[in-house]
C-alpha cells in the first residue's frame, strides 16, 4: 500500500560507511502488514551497536543498511490488527528489537514467559529480515516501520529525546538490574562512566541501592559520577591497590566496557560471595577468564541483552515516578555522518549520549549537559583524511619548459609503460600534466622501482600522486523560511546605501571595509577568479547573467554536476553553473552581491569588482587535485586579478602540486587568497593545503559581531481595546508543532515558576492565551519543555513562546511533545524584555500569527554577545610544519549572510574560513584600488600589518587580558582602511623563531616608508598565549585538541631600538633578539608567540609583527611507534599470524586500496604523532627468519600526509598491480621525520606488522581466522 511520504534516511552501503560516508536516499521499507504501525521519527539515539554493524565488527551487515534502533515519533500510520491500544498523533518509541517468534511457530522458552529479546528469531531493528521477508531498517531516517507489539507508548512526562536513548541504552542496563534485584540493601557497582555507565548508576539509585560504586580507569570522570548518583568511585588506573581495598564489597556488578583487555579477574574479586557479576558491554575480541577467579568467591558470571517490551515499560514507569533524566547531546539528522565519527572516538561522548533529530536542519531542543560536555582528551581520532590516492594515477611537472604531454607521454610509452593522459595542466608557470599508468604489473614487480623509474627520467622536476579532494563544508544554518520578505526590512539598508554611501553590515564594520565604501573604493577595475563549486549567475543579486558585461563576466566548468572522482567521469563545459551545492554562490555574494535585486538589503565586500567562475566540484562536492590545479591554472592564464579558493586539504605541508602552483601563481604577481580549514578543534599544526603555500594568504575566521537570523514575523499591540492599540511586528522562530493560521491570542506569563513546576490554582483559563516562558536549562533545573507543556496544558492552554537570554538561540527552534500543545515558536531576547516589562506593568499584549499563506520573513541582526568578535573556535590552527605562520590574517566567517542558488532558497547564512576567504579577497580588491597595485607581496605585508590581534576566546569564555595565539589568528583581523591609508611596509609579515634546533635569535627586517611625510613609531612587545601542542600522557605523545593546554610562560624581546624614525621615502632597519621560554617541557612542543608592536605617534597607521617559535626539537618528535601502527581488527591488534581469506584482486579493476573491511580485510591503521613529507608501506613476504620486501602496497607511498588517522588495507596487490600470491607476509610502515634527510635511513621511523597469512576464495565476503 502506497503512503504519501517516503522512506528516506542515512544509508550505509559498505563498512566505509562508519567513516562518515553515509549516503542520504530513499530506500525501500518493510513490505506493509495490517500489525504495523508507521512512525514519523523526531528523534533516534546514537548507540555503539550502530558503530559495530556499520563497519561489520558483529559478523557481516546486509548493506545497504540504516542503523539506530533508539527510535522515538509520531505514530502517522497505524494498522488495523495493531496491538497495544496505538493511535495516530501518539509519541511511541522502538528499541533495538523490532519482532520475534510470539510463539507463532510453536512453543517459545522465551517469549511464553515474556523474555521476547531471548527469542532464538529475534528480529533486530535493523540489519535483520522481518518475517515477511523484508529487510529491516532503522531510525537514521524520516519514517519507520515497525511491527506493533514492539512499539512502545512513551509516557507523558518523559521528553522524546530522553525515550530515545533509554529504548536501547537505558533497558540494557535496567533490565539486569531488575533481574538482580537490585534495591534497598545492595551495593552495587557499575564499571564504565559512559552512555550505558551513566545510565546504570541513575536507575541502580533510583532503585534504591544503599551503595553505588562507579569504576573507571581515571578520575576524571568521577564529579561526572558524583552528579549522576554514585556514592564511590575506583580509578583502577591511579591506585595499584584498588583490588585488594574494595575485595568483597558490592552484590552486583554492571560491566558496560567493551574492551577485552579488562581486568576481569581483579573485577570478580570485587563481589561478595555469590555475587553477580553481569556484561551488557560487547567486546568483539574474546575476553581472557580466569577459572580460578569464579572457584575462590563462587561468584555468577553471566551477561544480559536490551530487554523486553515489558521491561521497557517497566523502565518508563521507574522514569516517570523517579524523575530519571539521562544526560543528552541532541543534533540535527543532517550531522548523522558527524555524529558516528564523534562515536567512533567514544571517549568524546563519555558521560553522555547522543541523538540525532529532525527535521533536517539545525534544532536544540535541550541544553548540553553540562555547561560544557565531556570532550575527548585528544585529537588524532576526531581527524578523519578527506584525501585518497587514485592508485596508478601522477601529476608531473616537466623538467624542460618545451616537452608537452604528448612527448612526455610517448617518452613512457617508449620504456614499455601503457600510459594515458587524464588531464593536460600547463601554463606559463608550470608545464606538466596528469596521467595514468595501466598495465605496470605486467612490467615491473617492484613498485617502488617503477615509482624511481618514472622519477629518473631527465624530462620531470616533480612527480605527484593525483588525490581526490573534499570540498570543506561549512556549517549551513538552513534555508529562510517561507514567505514574503518583509518590505520594510528589504528596505533597510537600501535606504542607507541610497541616501549615502553608509555600510552598516557588520563583517564589513568589524573589517573597515564600511570606511572604505564611503570613500567609493568598491573594487572596480579588479577581477576576482572563484576556484569553487560555480555560481549561480542567475541570482538577482548576482547579476542574473553569464559573459561579458556580466558581473559574473567569465568562468568555466571543469566537473559538470555528476562527477565523482574514479566513479563518474569528468563532463567540462563553459557554463559554471551552481544549483546543487550553493557553496560558490555564497562565495560570490560575499565578494560582489549587488544591491539591486538583493532581498535583504546587503552588498558584498566590493560590489565593483568583476567575478570569473570556476567549477572545480560536482554535486557531490569531491575533486581531485588535479583539477584543482586545472582550475588555478586557467584563472591565472584568463587574467585573474586575484584568485580566491575556499578550500583545502589538512596537511599543513607547502610542496603539495596544489601548493607550488598557487605559491607560483602569487610570486607571479597574482595574489591567491585560500580558507585556512574547520578543523580547529583539531588543535594546532593543522593547517591546510594550499594555504601554506609560500606566499599564498592563508585566511582565518572571526565570528560575526552581530548574529543574522531570518525569522517569521508577526505583529501585536498593547492595551488593544484602548485608543492606543495600534500593531507592531515583532519576529519569532517556528518551533514544533508550529503555530499557524490566524491566531490571535492574549500573551501570558507564569513569572518566576516558568511552569517548571504546577501552576497555582488561580492560573487563569490559558485556552486563549499564548503562554510567555523561558526555555529552561534543563541539566541545571530538571525542567524540560515537556514538563512545562503539560502543566501548560492542565490549565487549558496549547500554545507556548519560549525567549532565552542569548541571541545565539534564535536559530534553535524548539519541540514540546506535549499532548495538547498546538503551537510552539521562539522570540529574541529584547522582545521578550519588552513584553516582559510590559506585563509587569499591568499592561496587555496581545499576540497576533499569520495564516501560512500571509507569512512574512524578516532579517534579524542580534548582538552577538558571547564568542561575538573573537577568532572561531572552528578555524583551522598553524603553524605549517616548516614553522612558517598560518594563517596570515583573519576576517569575519562565522554566521555570515550571503547569496545561495535561487533553486535553493536564495540565500542562507553559513559558518567556515569559506566565509572570511572571500571577504579577504575582496579586500585585496578595494586595496588594489586604493594603492593603485595588485602586488600580493606588498598587498600581504600592508594587510597583516594593520591587522588587529584580537583576544583569546576559548570556546566559552573570553580572556580580554590574554592575546590569542599566532598560530591561531595570523595578524589578526583585517582593517581595511588601516591598510589603504598606510604608506609603510615591512619587508616581512612574520616572523619565525624556528624550533630549538634551528633557533636564530636575532632577526632584522627593514621600514620602509613610501610616503610623504616621516613616520616615527614607539616599539614594544605583545605577548600571545602560549600552548603545548601534545597532552601530557604516560604512553606516547598525543596531540591536543582545542584548546590546547596553556603554558603560562613567553618569550621575551629585546630591541636595537625602542622608538624609531622612517623619514619620507626612506628605510629603517629593527632588529630584534628573542629569548625563549625556559620553564617549559620541551617534549609537548610548546609554541610561543607574540606581536612586534609599532605604534604609530604620528598620522600614520600603527602596525604590528607577529612571531612564533617552538620550544624543543621538531626532529626528535617521532612520527610513529609500534603502538602507532599495528595489523588491526578495527581498531584492535590482530593476533600474529591471523589468517585472511579475500577475493583475488583484478589488475583490469582494481580494489579500492583506502578502504575495506576492517576485519577481514588485512589492513595496518596508522597514526602518525605529527605530519610527515612521506609515509610508506611496503609488503614483505616471510618465509621462516627470511624477509623479502616486495614494494609499495597499492595506493601508498602517501607524500606530505597531516597527522591524521589513516589506514592502508593490503587486497593482495601492490602498488604496481601485481598480484601476489597466497602465502605469509607482513607490512612494513616507514615514515620519515619533520625536517629529515630521506637519503638517510636514520631520519625514519620504522614498524613492522606481525606476520599474517594471506589466502584467496573465489566467492564470499572473506573471512578472519586468529591462529
Amino acid at each position: 500500500m502506497a503512503t504519501d511520504y517516503k522512506f528516506e534516511g542515512w544509508v550505509a552501503d559498505d563498512p566505509s560507511s562508519v567513516e562518515g560516508k553515509m549516503v542520504w536516499r530513499e530506500y525501500e521499507p518493510k513490505v506493509w502488514e495490517e500489525t504495523d504501525v508507521d512512525i514519523k521519527i523526531t528523534h533516534s539515539g546514537i548507540c555503539g551497536s550502530d558503530i559495530h554493524t556499520l563497519r561489520a565488527g558483529w559478523g557481516a551487515t546486509r548493506f545497504p543498511a540504516v542503523v539506530g534502533h533508539e527510535i522515538v515519533g509520531v505514530a502517522v500510520r497505524v494498522g488495523s490488527q495493531a496491538e497495544g491500544g496505538i493511535k495516530v498523533g501518539d509519541i511511541v518509541g522502538v528499541g533495538a528489537q523490532s519482532d520475534s517468534c510470539l510463539s507463532r511457530d510453536g512453543p517459545c522458552d522465551a517469549c511464553e514467559v515474556g523474555e521476547e529479546n531471548y527469542c532464538t528469531k529475534r528480529v533486530n531493528t535493523y540489519n535483520s529480515l522481518h518475517r515477511n521477508g523484508s529487510q529491516t531498517q532503522g531510525g537514521y531516517a524520516l519514517y519507520h516501520r515497525c511491527p506493533s507489539y514492539f512499539v512502545i507508548k512513551i509516557p507523558k512526562g518523559i521528553a522524546p529525546e530522553q525515550a530515545a536513548p533509554m529504548l536501547c541504552g537505558g533497558v540494557t542496563v535496567f533490565s539486569p538490574l531488575k533481574r538482580y534485584n537490585v534495591g534497598p540493601g545492595k551495593r552495587v557497582g557499575v564499571i564504565g562512566v559512559g552512555g550505558l555507565g551513566h545510565c546504570a548508576v541513575l536507575f541502580a539509585k533510583a532503585l534504591g541501592a544503599d551503595k553505588v560504586v562507579a569504576i573507571s580507569r581515571k578520575s576524571d570522570k568521577k564529579q561526572d559520577a558524583a552528579q549522576l548518583g554514585a556514592t564511590d568511585f575506583i580509578a583502577t588506573a591511579e591506585d595499584e591497590d584498588w583490588a585488594t581495598k574494595n575485595a568483597r564489597t558490592l552484590d552486583v556488578i554492571i560491566s558496560t566496557v567493551a574492551s577485552p583487555k579488562m581486568p576481569l579477574a581483579q573485577y570478580l574479586g570485587l563481589l561478595s560471595r555469590g555475587g553477580t557479576f553481569v556484561q551488557v558491554g560487547a567486546p568483539e575480541e574474546p575476553v581472557p577468564l580466569s577459572a580460578f577467579a569464579l572457584i575462590r568467591t563462587r561468584v555468577h558470571l553471566t551477561g544480559s541483552v536490551i530487554g523486553s517490551p515489558g521491561e521497557i515499560r517497566e523502565m518508563f514507569d521507574l522514569v516517570a515516578a523517579k524523575g530519571v533524566k539521562v544526560w543528552v547531546e541532541t543534533r540535527p539528522m543532517k550531522e548523522a555522518n558527524q555524529a558516528v565519527l564523534d562515536m567512533v572516538d567514544v571517549s568524546a561522548l563519555l558521560g553522555s549520549n547522543l541523538a540525532v533529530a529532525n527535521p533536517l536542519h539545525p534544532r536544540i531542543y535541550t541544553k548540553p549537559p553540562p555547561a560544557k560536555l565531556p570532550r575527548a582528551e585528544t585529537s588524532e581520532n576526531n581527524n578523519v583524511n578527506p584525501s585518497e590516492l587514485i592508485p596508478g594515477a601522477y601529476i608531473v611537472e616537466f623538467a624542460d619548459d618545451h616537452d608537452t604531454p604528448e612527448t612526455f607521454l610517448n617518452s613512457l610509452k617508449a620504456d614499455g609503460l601503457d600510459v594515458e593522459s587524464r588531464m593536460d595542466l600547463s601554463n606559463r608557470l608550470f608545464k606538466g600534466v596528469s596521467f595514468q599508468v595501466k598495465n605496470i604489473g605486467e612490467v615491473h614487480h617492484d613498485s617502488t622501482l617503477l615509482r624511481r623509474k618514472i622519477e629518473s627520467s631527465p624530462r620531470i622536476r616533480s612527480l605527484w600522486p593525483v588525490r581526490t579532494i573534499q570540498l570543506a563544508k561549512p556549517e549551513d544554518h538552513g534555508a529562510p523560511a517561507s514567505g514574503a520578505i518583509t518590505k520594510a526590512n528589504a528596505k533597510r539598508q537600501e535606504a542607507a546605501f541610497g541616501n549615502s554611501t553608509k555600510d552598516t553590515f557588520s563583517p564589513h564594520v568589524m573589517t573597515q571595509v564600511d570606511k572604505l565604501r564611503e570613500q567609493g573604493i568598491t573594487g572596480k577595475g579588479v577581477r576576482i577568479a572563484i576556484i569553487d563549486s560555480g555560481v549561480d549567475y542567475t541570482h538577482p543579486a548576482l547579476g542574473g547573467c553569464f559573459g561579458p558585461g556580466c558581473l559574473v563576466e567569465a568562468g568555466w566548468d571543469f566537473t559538470g554536476d555528476d562527477f565523482l572522482p574514479n566513479v563518474r567521469p569528468l563532463q567540462p563545459d563553459a557554463d559554471p553553473m551552481d544549483n546543487c551545492a550553493g557553496h560558490g554562490t555564497h562565495v560570490a555574494g560575499i565578494i560582489a552581491a549587488q544591491l539591486e535585486g538583493n532581498e535583504y538589503g546587503f552588498t558584498g565586500a566590493a560590489p565593483g569588482a568583476k567575478l570569473a567562475a570556476y567549477r572545480a566540484w560536482g554535486c557531490a562536492s569531491t575533486s581531485t587535485n588535479e583539477v584543482l590545479l586545472a582550475a588555478f591554472s586557467r584563472a591565472f592564464e584568463e587574467g585573474a586579478d586575484i584568485i580566491s579558493c575556499s578550500d583545502g586539504d589538512p596537511s599543513g605541508w607547502a610542496e603539495d602540486a596544489w601548493g607550488v602552483l598557487a605559491a607560483r601563481i602569487a610570486d607571479a604577481g597574482v595574489p591567491v587568497v585560500i580558507s585556512e580549514g574547520n578543523d580547529g578543534g583539531s588543535g594546532m599544526f593543522y593547517a591546510s593545503t594550499p594555504a601554506t603555500g609560500r606566499g599564498v594568504a592563508g585566511s582565518g575566521a572571526v565570528t560575526n559581531s552581530n548574529f543574522p537570523t531570518i525569522l517569521n514575523e508577526g505583529t501585536f499591540s498593547v492595551d488593544s481595546n484602548s485608543t492606543s492599540g495600534a500593531k507592531s511586528d515583532f519576529a519569532y522562530l517556528p518551533g514544533v508543532p508550529q503555530l499557524v493560521g490566524d491566531l490571535s491570542l492574549q500573551l501570558w506569563s507564569p513569572g518566576e515558576n516558568n511552569a517548571c513546576s504546577d501552576l497555582p490554582d488561580d492560573t487563569p483559563d490559558l485556552s486563549n492565551k499564548i503562554v510567555l516562558l523561558l526555555f529552561p536549562d534543563s541539566r541545571a533545573t530538571g525542567c524540560y519543555p515537556i514538563d512545562q507543556g503539560n502543566r501548560i496544558v492542565a490549565k487549558g492552554g496549547h500554545y507556548i513562546l519560549f525567549y532565552t537570554n542569548d541571541n545565539t538561540t534564535m536559530r534553535d527552534e524548539q519541540y514540546v511533545y506535549s499532548q495538547g500543545i498546538q503551537g510552539v515558536a521562539s522570540i529574541p531576547p529584547y522582545q521578550s524584555d519588552q513584553w516582559l516589562s510590559l506585563l509587569e506593568q499591568g499592561r496587555s499584549v496581545t499576540v497576533s500569527i499569520p495564516s501560512a499563506n500571509n507569512t512574512r520573513t524578516r532579517l534579524e541582526e542580534l548582538e552577538n554577545n558571547s564568542s561575538g568578535s573573537y577568532m572561531g573556535s572552528f578555524s583551522s590552527w598553524g603553524p605549517t610544519w616548516e614553522l612558517e605562520a598560518s594563517p596570515q590574517f583573519a576576517a569575519p566567517g562565522a554566521n555570515i549572510l550571503s547569496t545561495f542558488p535561487v533553486a535553493l532558497g536564495g540565500y542562507r547564512v553559513m559558518t567556515g574560513t569559506s566565509m572570511s576567504c572571500p571577504l579577504n579577497a575582496a579586500i585585496y580588491a578595494l586595496l588594489g584600488e586604493a594603492h593603485g597595485t595588485k602586488d600580493p607581496k606588498r598587498l600581504r605585508s600592508i594587510v597583516s600589518s594593520t591587522s588587529k590581534p584580537l583576544a583569546w576566546y576559548d570556546g566559552t569564555a573570553a580572556h580580554t587580558d590574554l592575546i590569542a595565539p599566532v598560530p591561531q589568528q595570523g595578524a589578526g583581523i583585517i582593517q581595511a582602511f588601516d591598510a589603504a591609508r598606510s604608506n609603510v611596509e615591512l619587508s616581512v609579515d612574520s616572523i619565525s623563531f624556528n624550533d630549538t634546533d634551528h633557533f636564530t635569535g636575532n632577526k632584522t627586517f627593514t621600514i620602509e616608508n613610501h610616503g610623504p611625510a616621516d613616520v616615527v613609531f614607539e616599539v614594544s612587545h605583545r605577548k600571545a598565549v602560549t600552548m603545548y601542542t601534545f597532552v601530557e600522557t604516560t604512553d606516547r605523545l598525543r596531540a591536543a585538541s582545542f584548546p590546547n593546554p596553556i603554558v603560562e610562560e613567553w618569550a621575551e624581546l629585546q630591541f636595537s631600538s625602542e622608538k624609531i624614525t622612517v623619514s619620507a621615502g626612506g628605510s629603517a632597519e629593527l632588529t630584534v633578539t628573542c629569548v625563549p621560554p625556559s620553564n617549559v617541557n620541551a617534549t609537548r612542543l610548546p609554541v610561543y608567540s607574540g606581536y612586534i608592536a609599532l605604534t604609530s605617534t604620528t598620522d600614520a597607521p600603527s602596525l604590528s609583527l607577529p612571531y612564533l617559535g617552538v620550544v624543543g626539537s621538531m626532529h626528535d618528535i617521532p612520527v610513529i611507534a609500534p603502538a602507532q601502527a599495528y595489523l588491526a581488527n578495527y581498531y584492535s591488534q590482530a593476533p600474529a599470524n591471523t589468517t585472511y581469506t579475500i577475493r583475488r584482486p583484478d589488475p583490469a579493476n582494481p580494489p579500492l586500496t583506502d578502504r575495506g573491511d576492517q576485519s577481514t580485510t588485512p589492513n595496518v591503521i596508522i597514526s602518525p604523532t605529527v605530519g610527515t613529507a612521506s609515509i610508506q608501506v611496503e609488503v614483505l613476504r616471510i618465509s621462516g627468519d627470511k624477509e623479502e620486501n616486495l614494494g609499495s602496497l597499492a595506493g601508498w607511498p602517501l607524500p606530505y600526509a597531516p597527522r591524521t588517522e589513516t589506514r592502508a588495507f593490503f587486497n593482495g596487490l601492490l602498488a604496481d598491480n601485481t598480484v601476489l600470491g597466497p602465502a605469509v607476509y607482513a607490512m612494513k610502515v616507514r615514515a620519515l621525520r619533520i625536517f629529515g634527510d630521506r637519503t638517510n635511513e636514520g631520519d625514519w621511523d620504522v614498524v613492522k606488522t606481525v606476520p599474517f597469512v594471506l589466502k584467496y576464495e573465489t566467492s564470499g565476503n572473506g573471512t578472519t581466522t586468529p591462529t
